[in-house]
């Protein structure tokens, strides 16, 4: 039994809270994982494989609370144990992930998980937040973040009629520049990511996950199956990386590099108008571009331009609250000057040393 697996069945702080209608209960990883193959809006992030990478990388304890009726699981929320700089311990749904909606079979199920949690005792902790774009009725307060997906229930040309003048001409440009687009499991293309991705967080002033996270997510969900790198080239030459993860009828874009000197190609168009296309080959329902803070409008008119649908993400606070995420910090627009004009092994350290505790 692995140490997530067994962080998962502890009893501390939940209590046995017997219920005509069920009861809540912490459950291991793999319960987890079988109730949440049969759920329909699972994706990515509610997979165990998942919570394993971040809880092993970071070494946060697992806490996967579910409404279980008959020996059922009827619904389920999973957390991880986190901490501050200042060793305040919470409890977070989840640590660097997009956004996690609950998981329940029916509505009195997420009913019952709601009141359960609420009626847990969680005071060794001065926070238990979901971040989520649906939230379960705790105590929800705005984010500052929201998350964008474009429907993928249509055919390619309706789809494509969607996108925007300008990104249909972009499109155009990368195939008169003659760019390839391919797609790999290979743990190459996994370096080749990392390279452009440590030269792209250092133009723009972000530490950068340690590279020990990477190979991770390589063994956990690449290599499994549950992901893949692709590749824009220019003359034999990537010029724009992506890392997707699919699992359910859902496509993540989760991490995207780029060198900075092929830019004028628009190989990132490029590289997301292949990828929706090869989530359509594969018939899946939804390709996630993942979250953006609200003040990111660059950004967020990227994500809009090819039809998709934007939406808030809410902090739902069983217990505690979370400040909203509006803009940088002091600290961190300091960090970002630094990382700029230092050599990228700062880059690479602030990452190490700091991603742990921003969650």
């Amino acid at each position: 039994m692995t140490q997530i697996e067994l962080q998962s069945r502890r009893n501390d702080p939940v209590e046995d809270m017997p219920n005509p209608r069920g009861s809540l209960e912490r459950i291991p990883l793999a319960r987890w994982q079988e109730f949440v193959n049969t759920q329909p809006e699972r994706t990515i992030f509610h997979h165990a494989r998942w919570l394993s990478l971040i809880s092993k990388q970071y070494k946060f304890p697992a806490h996967i609370y579910a409404w279980v009726k008959a020996g059922e699981v009827m619904a389920g929320l999973p957390f991880l144990g986190t901490s501050t700089l200042r060793r305040q311990r919470k409890l977070v749904s989840l640590p660097f992930t997009d956004n996690l909606r609950v998981l329940g079979s029916d509505a009195e199920s997420l009913l019952a998980l709601r009141d359960g949690l609420k009626a847990t005792n969680f005071s060794s902790y001065y926070c238990v937040v979901n971040k989520t774009d649906q939230p379960l009725g705790f105590s929800c307060t705005p984010s500052g973040i929201v998350r964008h997906e474009l429907d993928l229930t249509r055919s390619m040309s309706e789809i494509e009629r969607g996108y925007a003048r300008s990104l249909k001409s972009n499109l155009r440009k990368g195939q008169k520049a003659n760019l390839q687009f391919s797609v790999s499991q290979d743990a190459a293309a996994l370096d080749t990511f990392y390279q452009i991705h440590v030269k792209t967080r250092h133009r723009l002033g972000i530490p950068v996950q340690p590279r020990s996270f990477f190979n991770r997510l390589y063994r956990e969900l690449i290599a499994t199956g549950l992901g893949f790198v692709a590749t824009v080239s220019h003359q034999g030459d990537p010029v724009s990386v992506g890392v997707f993860l699919v699992y359910g009828k859902t496509m993540v874009f989760k991490y995207a590099a780029s060198e900075l000197a092929a830019l004028h190609l628009r190989p990132n168009d490029f590289l997301v108008g292949n990828a929706i296309c090869d989530a359509v080959d594969r018939s899946l329902d939804t390709f996630d571009f993942g979250t953006s803070r609200e003040v990111e409008t660059g950004l967020r008119r990227f994500k809009r331009k090819w039809g998709a649908t934007e939406y808030p993400l809410f902090n739902d606070c069983v217990v505690g609250n979370v400040a909203i995420n509006r803009s940088d910090s002091l600290a961190m627009t300091f960090a970002r000057a630094t990382i700029r004009h230092t050599p990228s092994i700062v880059c690479r350290t602030a990452g190490k040393i700091l991603y742990r505790y921003n969650t």
